[in-house]
C-alpha cells in the first residue's frame, strides 16, 4: 500500500457525535508508527488514537492490503462535540478526510526534504 486512506466508525457516545474517524498510513511515511501525540496535525479534538494495522484485524475496515501500516484516528467525544455537530458517517469522514490530506502534505514535505 503506498497511499493512505481515511474511513469512519461509528461508536457509541451518549449525547456526543457519531464516531471516529481514521486514516491508514502506509510504510515509508514519516510518522509511521509515531506517537499520535507528535503528530503535526490538527483535527477535531487532536488526536487520539495510532496502533498497527496488524493489532486492528477483527475491524471490517481494515484490509489484507493493509498489513504493515499505521492507523491514526479522533474521536467525536470532547466538550462540544454533539449529534448536531457530528451527525452521520458523512460529517466524521469528511474530518477523517481532512486529516488525510494533512498526512499527505507531511508525506510530500519529507519527500522534498530528501531531495534536497
Amino acid at each position: 500500500m503506498n497511499e493512505l486512506r481515511a474511513f469512519a466508525k461509528m461508536a457509541l457516545y451518549s449525547g456526543y457525535g457519531w464516531g471516529c474517524g481514521y486514516v491508514v498510513v502506509p510504510p515509508g511515511h514519516p510518522y509511521h508508527g509515531a506517537d499520535y501525540d507528535h503528530v503535526p496535525v490538527e483535527v477535531n479534538g487532536g488526536l487520539t488514537f495510532g496502533e498497527r494495522a496488524d493489532d486492528l484485524a477483527n475491524w471490517p475496515e481494515i484490509t489484507d492490503a493493509d498489513k504493515g501500516c499505521w492507523v491514526f484516528g479522533f474521536d467525536t467525544a470532547h466538550y462540544g462535540d454533539t449529534p448536531e455537530k457530528w451527525p452521520d458517517k458523512q460529517s466524521v469522514l469528511a474530518e477523517a478526510n481532512r486529516l488525510k490530506k494533512q498526512l499527505e502534505k507531511l508525506w510530500e514535505q519529507e519527500k522534498l526534504l530528501k531531495e534536497d
